[in-house]
C-alpha cells in the first residue's frame, strides 16, 4: 500500500531565474522522498509517499520495487505540475537510500520479484556456512576474512542481512525467481536504472555487494 503524503507548499521556495534544479530522491525504508532543489541552495517542493515493508517472524523483510518506482514518479509528477518554473530548469536527477537491500532485476532492469531488504535474515544460516570455516572468529574463517577485507574493504554479514545472503538464500530456495534475474542490484542502482534504462552499479555497491 502507498500512501501519499503531499508537499508543503508554505516551505516551497522559487529559484533564482538562472538556477538549475536538481530532482532528488532518497529511497528510506520507510517509502521514497522526491524533492526539487535548486543548485543555488534552496528546497524549492517535495513530497513522501509510504511503502510499507512486508515482515513476518520467520526473518521475511520485503518491499516491492514496482511500488517504489510508482511512489517516485507519482510524487515527481506532483512536484512538477505544482512548480513548473523549476521543472523546466531541471538539468539532473540524484539518488541515494537504504542499501544492504536486493533487488532481482532482469535485462532491461525491471524487478522480476521483491526486494529482499537489509532486513531480511532468512539467509542467515546459509551466511553463517559459507563465511566460516574450521576454525572461526567471531563466526568468520580467517582466510575468507581477509580476502573479502582485501578485495572490498569489508566481509558479509554472518547474520544473512545483505547481498551475500539475499542471494544465497534465493539461489537456494527461489530457484525460477534466481534463474530468471539478469542481475542483483541496489535499491539505488534499481531506481538509477529505471530512470536512465541502464542497469549498472555505483561504486559504493559494487564494494557492497
Amino acid at each position: 500500500m502507498t500512501i501519499s503524503t503531499p508537499s508543503n507548499p508554505a516551505s516551497s521556495t522559487t529559484p533564482g531565474p538562472d538556477d538549475p534544479v536538481v530532482l532528488a530522491v532518497d529511497l528510506g525504508t520507510g517509502g521514497p522522498k522526491v524533492a526539487l532543489v535548486s543548485l543555488g541552495g534552496p528546497i524549492i517542493g517535495s513530497a513522501y509517499r509510504r511503502v510499507e515493508p512486508k515482515v513476518a517472524s520467520d526473518g521475511t523483510a520485503t518491499q516491492s520495487p514496482d511500488e517504489w518506482w510508482t511512489a517516485v514518479t507519482d510524487g515527481a509528477a506532483e512536484l512538477t505540475a505544482a512548480h513548473p518554473k523549476a521543472a523546466a530548469a531541471l538539468v539532473a536527477v540524484a539518488v541515494t537510500g537504504q542499501w544492504g537491500s536486493t533487488v532481482p532485476v532482469d535485462a532491461t532492469g525491471h524487478a522480476v520479484g521483491d526486494c529482499m531488504s537489509w532486513m531480511d535474515t532468512r539467509g542467515a544460516a546459509l551466511a553463517a556456512a559459507q563465511v566460516g570455516g574450521r576454525v572461526k572468529i567471531e563466526g568468520f574463517g580467517p582466510t575468507k576474512a581477509l580476502r573479502w577485507i582485501h578485495r572490498s574493504g569489508g566481509a558479509p554479514s554472518t547474520e544473512g542481512n545483505d547481498p551475500m545472503g539475499h542471494r544465497l538464500y534465493m539461489a537456494t530456495h527461489q530457484q525460477d525467481l534466481y534463474n530468471r534475474t539478469a542481475a542483483f542490484v541496489e535499491p539505488l542502482d534499481y531506481l538509477v536504472g529505471r530512470f536512465t534504462g541502464r542497469v549498472a552499479a555505483s561504486r559504493p555497491s559494487m564494494a557492497l555487494s
